[in-house]
């Protein structure tokens, strides 16, 4: 029992700290109503064990909170419920002060966790508007600039297709007398394309990167071997001259997917660094069918975000050159990607005082130096290109023009039949 006496004459010392009705010394952070409660409750076991041990005056208790949704009032004169952390009731509404029965917070923190309830509840962003803004906000990434080149890649090639059809379609109605060999060419063209499709989806579905391979070997580089482009020997008894053509349309555009697939789906695997070996051990008329800028676009993403290699990157841009391969727009866009991400790590240290501390090395400065020189040569070659497209298009419009001029026959003017009928009406007049 003298231990319990202690005890309790040890808080109760402790508690007159807390005697006033007006003012507590305790810290406003901890004066919540549960906080009041728990030294309310003290403050009544002080009492009891101080009454067992020796006289003492009487501890005042502080308010208790309001059992009712009504705010607690009182007509004593001089009361007051003061809480340091809460707004006056002038101020705040009296929706927020309310306190329920049973609850442990108070009106304020109740109107900020219904603030907060409203906002996790309000409607959220469709994923394309999410997409929208933060392709606004954001750099535009390395896989959509190249996942861009080949959709539009796969949109060329389909419509081209389709104009093929269309025109062997027209073909087959116009000309009677070759109905049955362009009915022969028009099932050829049909299992071709279907074989094609084949081809894309086992593309697609591949497991792994050797399976992928494998598929690459048996319907592309054998096929495309036995064409023997650069020798006198003729094509394989296989190879009709539809399948043949076929062939050729559709290698450099499904070397391109292959690249990509191996690149996003397998990015640990080096397979993609032997498609460009694997082309020149077929001739140089196979690796200049295959080779094209978008080839090269894969190749440089894949050497520069799996071993940020800038000196292999730019020996790809001078292999370009050296083959007459003219750059695209997505070669352009590429070379921005890396020169920006320099500048990120760099100046805004986006990967950190290591990857700043790499980039900033006299080797990288070097090659950055030359890949800037070479982002200006490509700028300058799209320049070029967009300047004959509009050459030739200036030139079309003149041949067609000086074609329409030859077909006037002279002597032979042309008025419209309202001036004519006018011109008869003031001849009828004057007469």
């Amino acid at each position: 029992m003298s231990g319990c006496a202690n005890a309790g004459q040890a808080l109760g010392r402790g508690l007159k700290l807390y005697t006033s009705r007006n003012t507590y010394t305790l810290p406003f952070l901890y004066q919540t109503p549960t906080l009041r409660r728990y030294y309310s409750a003290l403050q009544d076991l002080a009492k009891e064990n101080a009454s067992k041990t020796d006289r003492k005056p009487k501890i005042k208790r502080p308010p208790r909170e309001p059992t009712s949704t009504i705010a607690h009032t009182t007509t004593e004169p001089g009361y007051e419920e003061f809480v340091p952390f809460e707004t006056p009731g002038a101020v705040e509404s009296a929706v927020v002060q309310d306190t329920i029965q049973g609850e442990s917070l108070t009106g304020t923190e109740r109107h900020a966790f219904a603030q907060l309830e409203a906002l996790a509840n309000a409607p959220k962003r469709s994923a394309t508007k999410r997409r929208e803004l933060a392709r606004q906000n954001t750099f535009i990434s390395l896989d959509d600039v190249l996942n861009e080149a080949i959709t539009a890649i796969e949109a060329s090639e389909k419509q081209d297709l389709d104009v093929e059809h269309r025109i062997r379609a027209n073909a087959k109605k116009s000309a009677t007398v070759l109905t049955k060999k362009l009915e022969r060419g028009e099932s050829e063209f049909q299992k071709l394309s279907r074989e094609d499709r084949r081809t894309l989806g086992t593309l697609h579905n591949a497991s792994t990167d050797t399976m992928l391979w494998e598929i690459l070997e048996t319907r592309l580089f054998s096929q495309i071997a036995q064409l023997h482009l650069d020798s006198p020997a003729p094509a394989a008894a296989n190879i009709t001259p539809e399948r043949r053509r076929f062939l050729m349309q559709t290698f450099p555009l499904r070397l391109v997917t292959a690249a990509s697939i191996l690149r996003r789906h397998f990015p640990t695997s080096n397979l993609i660094l032997a498609i460009l070996p694997r082309l020149k051990q077929l001739g140089p008329s196979a690796y200049a069918l295959a080779t094209t800028a978008d080839l090269y676009n894969q190749l440089l993403a894949f050497y520069f975000r799996k071993f940020s290699d800038i000196d292999t990157c730019n020996a790809l841009l001078q292999e370009m050159e050296d083959n007459i391969i003219e750059p695209s727009a997505s070669t352009l866009k590429v070379l921005d990607y890396i020169l920006q991400y320099r500048t990120d790590c760099v100046k805004n240290n986006k990967l950190g005082p290591a990857v700043k501390s790499l980039f900033t090395t006299e080797k990288y400065r070097r090659d950055f130096a030359v890949m800037e020189k070479w982002r200006a040569k490509v700028e300058q070659s799209l320049a070029e290109q967009e300047s004959r497209t509009q050459r030739k298009l200036q030139e079309r419009e003149m041949r067609s023009k000086e074609e329409l001029e030859e077909l006037e026959l002279p002597g032979l003017s042309y008025r419209p039949i309202r001036e004519v009928e006018k011109g008869e009406q003031m001849a009828r007049i004057e007469s």
